[in-house]
């Protein structure tokens, strides 16, 4: 399958259509430069050429999603060249993308057809923005699961939204890749107009790309096991820790942690948990390792991740799992801010 693009939109096109161009032109080209930027990438069911994008996911307002802000005005240029046709008929977003995608698709793949996701954020609540986020994370790639490649636009759209990604994509390690566009020619002021990118394709994959920009960042390995394992220890008095035959039973009869430790055997337990958080120093474990207690590090995570944008991963996490792995998408398709179009 091929990769899933989450971006924020906003009013300006080219923010969505210049980085799925660029795309296209590199898949389309496929020499070893292009190799290397798509290597490991998803999409080799698609004419075995990984990097092909599957569907784009929309995080927006309720007002660009209405049509109340309509697009800026945008020049149809060429890959590599700032003139073109202005239109300054401004459409609404969600009527004009479709259109422009497809224009973009249709040259390089007259048969797949791609989806779009539509899901409405709040500009003033980042709170609600994180969570809808995450929910929309977890329904492409659910926990435990292979799951679909995700790729983070961070060009368009409020910081609001863009921040949320970023956030939630580290925190549950689901984002694959971290990306924003420079789109700026000559003479379009401080809102990039053109649909395209306006460097010259030549230098796609080179130090000269200015276009393409990378966002490094670490992944967290943010495992529901670690945050219970340790909710468990901070329960006990200062100074004493749980034997772990106890504390897996605890695991396993807890109202909300049950559902991850019911099929887990000691053996497990010590070698995929406890093992790796020692390496963390996030629990000391006894000479006779029989017993664990929890480390000052591993007190330091739990003040960090008792705050409520963090409660709200674990949460959506754990009632997502429960429900079932494979009605993790239509969940979230059925909720009130999620809309799917599709281009044929």
């Amino acid at each position: 399958m091929g990769i899933i693009h989450f971006m924020g939109l906003g009013r300006s096109p080219g923010a969505i259509t210049a980085p799925v161009a660029y795309i296209n032109t590199r898949l389309n080209r496929n020499n070893a430069t292009d190799l290397r930027f798509f290597v490991g990438s998803g999409g080799r069911q698609h004419q075995d050429r990984p990097g092909m994008i599957e569907a784009v996911v929309f995080f927006t307002t309720p007002e660009i999603l209405i049509g109340k802000f309509q697009a800026h005005d945008y020049i149809i240029n060429q890959i590599g060249f700032e003139s073109g046709k202005l239109v300054q008929d401004k459409p609404p977003m969600k009527s004009l993308l479709p259109k422009l995608l497809q224009k973009e698709w249709l040259p390089f793949d007259q048969s797949l057809g791609r989806d779009l996701y539509w899901v409405e954020i709040s500009h003033t609540d980042f709170s609600l923005t994180f969570e809808r986020i995450i929910q929309t994370y977890l329904a492409f790639s659910a926990p435990g699961k292979q799951g679909k490649e995700i790729w983070i636009n961070l060009t368009g759209g409020l910081n609001i939204i863009n921040l949320a990604l970023l956030s939630a994509g580290c925190l549950s390690a689901l984002g694959s890749r971290f990306y924003y566009v420079n789109n700026l020619g000559q003479t379009n002021g401080p809102i990039p107009r053109e649909i395209r990118p306006v460097i010259n394709p030549k230098l796609f994959g080179t130090r000269e790309d200015t276009f393409w920009v990378e966002v490094p960042f670490p992944k967290m390995t943010f495992d529901f096991n670690y945050y219970a394992v340790l909710e468990l220890l901070a329960e006990q008095p200062a100074g004493t820790g749980m034997v772990v035959n106890d504390l897996l039973s605890r695991l396993k009869s807890h109202f909300r942690y049950n559902i991850y430790f019911e099929n887990v055997d000691e053996m497990d337990f010590r070698r995929d948990i406890l093992l790796k958080m020692a390496s963390r120093d996030l629990i000391a474990v006894s000479e006779d390792e029989q017993t664990i207690s929890l480390a000052p590090a591993g007190e330091n995570l739990l003040l960090y991740l008792d705050q409520e944008i963090f409660h709200k991963l674990i949460e959506r996490g754990h009632l997502l799992q429960e429900a079932g792995t494979e009605n993790l998408k239509q969940i979230w398709l059925a909720e009130s801010w999620v809309q799917k179009s599709s281009i044929t």
